[in-house]
C-alpha cells in the first residue's frame, strides 16, 4: 500500500515497537500509521500477523517500509521458543534511492570488502595511485582481476583512463601498517599530481609492464587490461585484468597459499571505515572437483 491509501485505513493508535526500534525511530518522522493486519495460517498450528506503517529516515527521500511480523505461539511451541516469534524489517524500494543514496546503502551492505590500491601510468608519466573496494578475481587461470570505477560529475577517474590507453596496470594488497597511505591515496588531485610522489612512497619497476609497483606493498600484481563492461544508469565500468607476475612478500604464501594473518590485508566498510581481520575460523575442509 502507498502512504496515501495508507492513511484511510489508518488506525491511530501506534504500534508498541520494541526498544531498539524506538531508539531508531527516534531520528524518523512518521507520517502514517498501522493499515489493516492480515492473518495467515502456517500449516503447523501457528498464525502470523503483519502490520506497517511508513515513515521517513535521514538520507531516503522517500518513505520507507516499517513491517512486524508476528508468529504466534506454536502448539507445540518449537525446541526453545516459548511465547511466540516477531521480526522487524525496514522495506525499501531502490528506485526511490538516486545514485549517492543507493551507493551509501549497498557499501553498507557488502560487507568487508578486499581493497585494490591500483597504480596507473599516463601518456606523459604521472603514476597515479588510488583504493578500490568493488574488488575480485573472476577467473583463476589465466588469473584474472575485476575492479568497479565510476566517475564523477561525469568525469571518470585517472585509474580508468589511465588503463584504457596504456592497457597496463598493478593492483596491490596493503596491510595495516600501510592504511594510513591508503586511505590519503582516495584524496581527489589533479591529474599531472602523482599520489604516489605526493604521499612519499616508494616504486619499483615491474617486470612485464611499464607501470611501477609500490615497494613497500605485501602483494603486487602486474595486470594487462583484458576487458570493459559497462553497467547501471551511472555507467560504472568494471575493468578486467589478466594478471602476468605476482610480486608476493617473503613468507606469506605457504604450501602455495597465502598466511592470511601474516598478509594481515585492510577491509574496507562504509564511509571512511576500515576493519582488520579478527579471528580465523578453520573449518574441515571440503572435497571439490578440480578446477582444471
Amino acid at each position: 500500500a502507498s502512504p496515501v491509501a495508507c492513511a484511510t485505513v489508518c488506525n491511530p493508535a501506534p504500534l508498541a515497537w520494541p526498544a531498539a526500534s524506538t531508539r531508531k525511530m527516534a531520528t524518523a518522522r512518521r507520517i502514517d500509521c498501522v493499515p489493516a493486519m492480515a492473518g495467515d495460517s502456517g500449516g503447523d498450528g501457528s498464525s502470523n500477523m503483519e502490520s506497517t506503517i511508513w515513515t521517513y529516515f535521514a538520507g531516503f527521500p522517500s518513505p520507507v517500509r516499517i513491517t512486524r511480523l508476528t508468529l504466534a505461539q506454536r502448539s507445540p511451541p518449537r525446541r526453545g521458543q516459548t511465547h511466540g516469534w516477531e521480526e522487524y524489517r525496514v522495506i525499501i524500494d531502490p528506485k526511490t534511492l538516486d545514485a549517492e543514496q543507493s551507493y551509501k546503502l549497498l557499501t553498507g551492505i557488502v560487507v568487508p570488502r578486499p581493497i585494490a590500491w591500483v597504480t596507473t601510468m599516463s601518456s606523459q608519466g604521472t603514476v597515479n595511485l588510488a583504493p578500490f573496494s568493488a574488488f575480485t578475481f573472476v577467473s583463476p587461470k589465466p588469473p584474472m582481476l575485476a575492479i568497479s570505477i565510476g566517475h564523477k560529475a561525469g568525469v571518470y577517474k585517472d585509474t580508468l583512463r589511465n588503463i584504457l590507453a596504456s592497457e597496463e596496470f598493478v593492483v596491490h594488497i596493503a596491510n595495516q601498517s600501510q592504511l594510513d597511505a591508503l586511505h590519503l591515496s582516495a584524496v581527489e588531485h589533479p591529474s599531472d599530481v602523482s599520489e604516489v610522489e605526493h604521499l612519499g612512497l616508494r616504486t619499483l619497476p615491474s617486470e612485464e609492464i611499464g607501470v611501477p609497483r609500490l615497494a613497500a606493498a605485501p602483494i603486487a600484481m602486474e595486470c594487462r587490461f583484458r576487458s570493459c563492461h559497462e553497467f547501471g544508469e551511472t555507467r560504472s565500468r568494471l575493468v578486467v585484468g589478466e594478471v602476468v607476475r605476482y610480486h608476493l612478500q617473503d613468507g606469506l604464501a605457504r604450501d602455495g597459499k597465502i598466511d592470511t594473518a601474516a598478509l594481515d590485508p585492510i577491509a574496507r566498510v562504509a564511509g571512511p571505515v576500515y576493519a582488520r581481520l579478527g579471528a580465523l575460523i578453520v573449518k574441515s575442509g571440503i572435497r571439490q572437483t578440480s578446477k582444471a
